[in-house]
C-alpha cells in the first residue's frame, strides 16, 4: 500500500515540493516547504473547487496549485488547471513544481 513520508523544509519556498519514488516501493518520499498542504492521503499547495477535507481536487474542475492524492493502489499528481504552471521532471520518478525547480537550479542559472 503506498504511503507518503513528509519532510518540511524550512528552506525551500513555502509552496513548493518535489516527490520522489522508487519503482515497487511503497514509501513516497516528498521533501515540501512550510505552506504546503500535507496529510495521509494528499498533499497540495493550492486551492479546487471542492471540500478541503475530501481532498479531491483529482476530480475537481478547477485546480489553482499542485499536488498529489494516493487512491487505493494509485497514485494521482495533478496539476493547475491553467497552462502556465507544469511539473517538471527532473530524474525519472522525481517530480517538482516550478517553485522547486528554480530555488534547486537558481545558483547554476546565468542570469546575464
Amino acid at each position: 500500500m503506498m504511503k507518503f513520508n513528509f519532510h518540511m523544509h524550512e528552506d525551500l519556498p513555502k509552496l513548493s515540493w518535489c516527490l520522489k519514488m522508487e519503482k515497487d516501493q511503497p514509501l513516497i518520499e516528498v521533501s515540501h516547504g512550510k505552506w504546503v498542504e500535507a496529510n495521509a492521503r494528499f498533499f497540495i499547495e493550492g486551492t479546487w473547487n471542492g471540500e478541503f477535507d475530501q481532498g479531491d481536487f483529482d476530480h475537481a474542475e478547477t485546480v489553482m496549485g499542485s499536488g498529489a492524492a494516493i487512491t487505493g493502489d494509485t497514485l494521482v499528481v495533478c496539476t493547475p488547471s491553467h497552462t502556465t504552471e507544469c511539473l517538471y521532471s527532473k530524474k525519472k520518478r522525481t517530480l517538482c513544481g516550478f517553485p522547486t525547480l528554480l530555488h534547486l537550479f537558481w545558483k547554476h542559472l546565468d542570469l546575464h
